[in-house]
């Protein structure tokens, strides 16, 4: 998974936006990796208690969606059995991004 987001990563003009429930992965360390990306992960509520994001996402290009049960960790990729469904569709990409977009600052916080 990694390397294949770092290729798309790699090319010129390619913007990449992470969402990572951040119960689970470091996304400070994902941020490390993706230095240009955008990266989010799931917000800290009042009680101290993170919102939990199951549903798992990568957005590159405004083009194309990677939905995933995958966690963005070491275990996910190399261990543990995930399903994931990459698909190439500019309206569902924009509208997922808008969606969350209005998440921000409530669900989502920009790391």
């Amino acid at each position: 998974m990694w390397s294949v987001l770092r290729d798309a990563y790699e090319q010129p003009g390619v913007v990449v936006t992470v969402y990572v429930d951040g119960n689970v992965a470091d996304a400070t360390r994902v941020k490390a990796q993706l230095p240009r990306a955008t990266i989010y992960r799931s917000a800290e509520l009042a009680n101290g208690n993170r919102v939990r994001s199951h549903a798992k996402f990568i957005v590159i290009d405004h083009e194309l969606l990677l939905l995933t049960s995958a966690n963005f960790s070491y275990s996910a990729e190399n261990l543990n059995v995930e399903f994931g469904v990459l698909i190439r569709d500019s309206a569902l990409a924009e509208s997922v991004e808008a969606t969350m977009t209005c998440k921000h600052g409530s669900l989502y916080e920009l790391v």
